[in-house]
């Protein structure tokens, strides 16, 4: 492992485009609540090691530290993942490969992490793999036999969802049992985020309908789907989160909307145009209120 500081001047001179990974940053913000109303407060840029380059899908780990995935200017095939303390201002690189990771997540035995690794051959799989947390050894494939997982969401500790790349940029949605590696396919108008939620059930974006998506509940031992929100198909959201007492946040262009289960209605938390972000993507919070999100 390699141990930096949050240094804002470190980076980069160098100019040099990036393939295909697009420049993205990682902001922090404090949320207040009154009522049913969201704000966000005290923002914090965490991704001053790397501003010129691609930060994204962050994880927390525990409330103090993110994983997430980086790529460097200067390096226009390679990503790995790194994790930011919130307290020490440290960042750490986590894996150190040949491979690509994108998508870390803590796996359910809470001793090692999970990624999507594409191997770093021209077929270019894209395989669930695990770590370990101390990197003791280079780990082994969750799914053997499956090479095609995009995005990915533990339910149990022995079943997992996934968002499935298939050729022609075709995709569906599968369950998986790990160990069996006995697949379910299920819709297929889907977005890439996923969300846990008690009762063995994740939320999912549905796109069937291209005019009003739908943040939907999914139980897949029971094949239950629930429609939890409507959300616009024109309105540029798609990854989204939720609080403990079941509010949505989402990212729509350079606002942050958030709905609760009590109004059901979506309301602006804060429009960030006026700090030059234009796009807010992929989200994480934490227990103590902290939501991280990505911008571009």
């Amino acid at each position: 492992m390699r141990v930096f500081l949050f240094v804002a001047n470190i980076i980069f001179c160098l100019q040099v485009a990036m393939a295909q990974l697009p420049k993205s940053n990682l902001m922090l913000f404090q949320l207040e609540r009154f009522g049913d109303s969201v704000a966000l407060a005290k923002p914090q840029l965490l991704t001053q090691f790397n501003p010129s380059g691609y930060n994204s899908q962050p994880f927390f780990m525990t409330d103090d530290e993110l994983y997430l995935t980086v790529q460097f200017p200067f390096d226009t095939t390679q990503t790995d993942i790194y994790a930011l303390n919130l307290k020490t201002k440290e960042f750490t690189q986590i894996t150190q490969t040949k491979e690509s990771e994108y998508s870390p997540k803590l796996a359910p035995d809470g001793n090692s992490f999970t990624v999507v690794r594409v191997d770093a051959t021209k077929e270019k799989a894209q395989r669930l793999w695990q770590y370990p947390l101390d990197r003791s050894s280079g780990g082994s494939a969750v799914l053997k036999n499956s090479t095609d997982i995009g995005y990915y969401q533990y339910i149990t500790p022995q079943k997992l969802i996934a968002f499935v790349v298939e050729p022609q940029e075709k995709f569906h949605m599968s369950t998986y049992e790990i160990g069996t590696e006995f697949e379910s396919r299920f819709s297929t108008r889907i977005g890439r985020c996923f969300q846990p939620l008690a009762g063995g059930k994740v939320a999912f974006m549905d796109k069937t309908d291209d005019e009003n998506w739908q943040i939907t509940s999914f139980l897949p031992s029971e094949y239950q789907f629930q429609t939890l929100a409507n959300v616009s198909g024109t309105s540029g959201g798609e990854d989204f989160v939720f609080l403990a007492d079941g509010t949505i946040l989402m990212g729509k262009g350079s606002e942050v909307v958030y709905y609760t289960p009590q109004t059901k209605q979506w309301k602006i938390a804060a429009n960030l145009r006026g700090i030059n972000i234009k796009k807010i993507e992929r989200l994480a919070v934490n227990s103590r209120g902290q939501l991280v999100m990505v911008v571009k």
